[in-house]
């Protein structure tokens, strides 16, 4: 393939996908999971996910729901849960498009990339998991709030597309339902991504991010 090149713009910088040269992309894509599978209900989806997410007024706190009430979380290492801000951008030519999804800390995103002060905020990362106020809800702490500069620059775009997403990866103790099915992965390799710049680069529209649940950014 020749003359090919990535097509970046301030839409593709809100998480928008960019179609050129008559190839599409779907914001909503998914290439496929992970392989890994929890116990399954009746149609042989597993019966203990992810649902929703929500961030609350300070941006230190997101509250994640269940489809079943969650058991202990006491021993489940923080760090099983990452959040991403998501970007897919096309890579094309004359015969064909290739996509590619971006995953950044929202935090780095905003003071590398947008170029805002951070106001010494550096990574969006989880430091406590606790117990919801309702048995099927997760409480995720941060270390450092949400720097608030990303929401207002996603604000053109947060009615139509989501930019925020929530990432697992099982460690050693698993999250489990009070049943005792385990979480099944949600987009692992952002969680195992290790790299003193917290980005990575990835073939396909979200590739194993299922569910692809966002994160309203509210603040």
């Amino acid at each position: 393939m020749t003359n090919r090149q990535w097509l970046i713009t301030d839409t593709v910088l809100l998480g928008l996908a960019v179609a050129t040269l008559g190839c599409g992309t779907d914001p909503d894509g998914n290439d496929g999971n992970d392989g890994t599978v929890g116990e399954t209900g009746d149609e042989g989806e597993p019966s203990f996910q992810l649902e929703s997410a929500s961030l609350d007024a300070s941006g230190q706190v997101v509250v994640l729901r269940f489809s079943a009430p969650v058991g202990p979380v006491d021993e489940v290492d923080p760090s099983a849960f990452r959040i991403s801000y998501a970007i897919v951008a096309q890579l094309c030519d004359e015969q064909e498009c290739i996509a590619e999804t971006s995953y950044w800390d929202p935090n780095f995103f905003v003071t590398d990339y947008i170029g805002y002060p951070n106001n010494g905020y550096s990574r969006f990362e989880v430091d406590q998991i606790s117990a919801g106020a309702q048995a099927t809800e997760i409480t995720l702490h941060f270390e450092l709030p949400l720097d608030p500069m990303l929401c207002e620059h996603a604000a053109p775009v947060e009615n139509y597309y989501d930019v925020l997403f929530v990432h697992y990866a099982p460690g050693e103790i698993p999250l489990t339902s009070s049943d005792g099915e385990s979480l099944a992965a949600i987009g692992p390799q952002w969680v195992e991504h290790e790299s003193p710049e917290p980005a990575m680069h990835l073939d396909g529209k979200f590739p194993n991010l299922d569910p692809k649940i966002p994160i309203p950014c509210s603040l």
